[in-house]
């Protein structure tokens, strides 16, 4: 009898250290389940806390824009950006092209007048050489008559340029004194001093119906020029021809025109 009691007393430990052990396993094993359960829920608002701080800074970053609408004709397709920023190449290009020839033509032109004026210093170097080498050279009688030709040149020269001097020195003062006068002092001063026409061409006596001519513009360097010296009154071609002698209806002028009522 004491055997079986131990026996049973035996058994019935083991199977309380089973249980206990069993128990054991359960409990860490729901501890395991809720550690991760823990862990999962932590990242899980984590990773939503990280999506709304990542929205909610998008929103406050991206503008947001008001649609407009853009017309067919108006709107800009990749192939009409591509042909025009190619447009813009070739205009360029273009543009550098142009550039250089006229830099060329440029240097061309500049080469071209260097060499013109070399080719002028020279032949003036070679002209002077000739003068230098002329039988004038080295005889002291001909140099002596230059230098008394030249020396009257330049002392004409010198008064010709003090008398301009002295003229336009005097016109200032004049034009400086009218404008400081009042009207009735100007009015009597142009009274008593008329102003002169020096270059009036004396008008001569015009035979009847002589046709008028005008003497022309001449451009000449002094007044005592053989061009004022001319009488443009006298008669030329068919005035020769005395008009007095025609009958009363032909004495007109411009006779046969077509402003004259009288015809031949």
């Amino acid at each position: 009898m004491a055997s079986i009691s131990n026996i049973f007393q035996l058994i019935r430990r083991k199977a309380l250290a089973a249980r206990q052990t069993a128990d054991n396993e359960k409990t860490e094993t729901n501890w395991v389940d809720e550690a991760d359960e823990a862990v999962e829920a932590d990242d899980e608002e984590e990773l939503e806390y990280s999506e709304e701080e990542y929205t909610s800074s998008e929103d406050e970053i991206a503008p947001k824009l008001k649609p407009v609408f853009v017309r067919a004709c108006d709107r800009v397709t990749l192939q009409a950006k591509h042909k025009a920023d190619q447009l813009a190449e070739e205009a360029e290009l273009e543009s550098k092209r142009l550039t250089e020839e006229r830099r060329k033509t440029t240097l061309k032109l500049l080469e071209s007048e260097l060499r013109r004026e070399a080719e002028e210093a020279h032949a003036i170097e070679d002209a002077l050489d000739a003068l230098d080498s002329d039988e004038g050279q080295g005889n002291p009688q001909a140099e002596q008559e230059e230098y008394e030709k030249w020396k009257v040149r330049e002392l004409r020269r010198i008064r010709r340029d003090r008398e301009l001097r002295e003229a336009a020195i005097q016109e200032k003062n004049e034009i400086e004194r009218i404008r400081q006068m009042t009207d009735e002092q100007r009015r009597e001063e142009f009274i008593r001093n008329p102003k002169q026409i020096t270059n009036q061409a004396v008008k001569g006596r015009y035979k009847f119906l002589q046709k008028y001519y005008h003497r022309g513009a001449f451009f000449v360097s002094t007044m005592e020029d053989e061009v004022f010296q001319r009488d443009f009154a006298q008669p030329t071609l068919e005035d020769h021809f005395d008009k007095t002698k025609l009958p009363e209806v032909m004495q007109v002028s411009e006779l046969c025109c077509c402003i004259s009522t009288v015809c031949c």
